[in-house]
């Protein structure tokens, strides 16, 4: 396998920060993080729920 970059970017990025307080989650309380671009759109979220995917599925169904 070759890997070859075609271009690179240099971006502006934004991170913002969210308390998450739901009693019904597994997680009660947690914090995420959300990237975006100065125009405002999204890039990626980090969530520490999206570590545990069983109970993503079990509380997926709970809603």
């Amino acid at each position: 396998m070759k890997k070859t970059a075609k271009s690179i970017n240099f971006a502006q990025v934004i991170e913002v920060e969210f308390e998450i307080i739901d009693e019904k989650c597994p997680m009660p309380v947690r914090v995420i993080k959300q990237y975006q671009t100065l125009e405002g759109k999204i890039i990626g979220i980090i969530d520490p729920m999206d570590n545990y995917s069983l109970i993503n599925i079990e509380y997926s169904y709970k809603k």
